[in-house]
C-alpha cells in the first residue's frame, strides 16, 4: 500500500518537479505533460478547485497560462485521483475536495514556494 504523502510525491518524480521552472504554460501544455486531457483539467478546476474556497483564492482561476502553483494543485490532484499519494487508493472528486479542505494550511502557495526553494527547484 503506497503511504506516500502529498509533497513526497513530488520529491520521488523527478518528472514532475522538473516541470516546476519558472514560466507559464497553457492548459493544454500542461495536460500533455500530465498525459490528460484539456478538458480533464476544466473538469477540475469546475468541480473540485472552484469549491474549495481556501485553494481557489490561491489558484485565482481566470487566466490563460498556469503559473507553478496552479501546476502543483493539479498534479495534486492528478496524484490523488490516480492513488499515487496517501491511502493508495484513487480518490474521487468529493474526496480530494476533503482532502483540500483538510489539508489547505499545507497546500498554500507560499508552503509550495517553501518547498521549492527547500528543494532546489529554481526560484522566479
Amino acid at each position: 500500500m503506497n503511504k506516500l504523502e502529498i509533497w513526497d510525491f513530488f520529491d520521488h518524480r523527478s518528472g514532475v518537479r522538473s516541470q516546476f521552472d519558472p514560466y507559464f504554460l497553457s492548459r493544454h501544455e500542461w495536460a500533455q505533460c500530465m498525459g490528460i486531457g484539456r478538458t480533464t483539467i476544466w473538469r477540475w478546476e469546475e468541480k473540485i478547485i472552484r469549491l474549495v474556497i481556501a485553494i481557489l483564492q490561491e489558484y485565482q482561476t481566470g487566466h490563460d497560462y498556469l503559473d507553478n502553483y496552479q501546476r502543483f494543485i493539479l498534479a495534486a490532484i492528478y496524484a490523488l485521483k490516480n492513488g499515487y499519494v496517501e491511502s493508495g487508493r484513487k480518490m474521487s472528486n468529493d474526496e480530494v475536495k476533503a482532502y483540500f479542505r483538510e489539508k489547505r494550511t499545507l497546500l498554500t502557495r507560499k508552503q509550495f514556494e517553501n518547498w521549492r526553494i527547500g528543494n532546489g527547484v529554481h526560484t522566479i
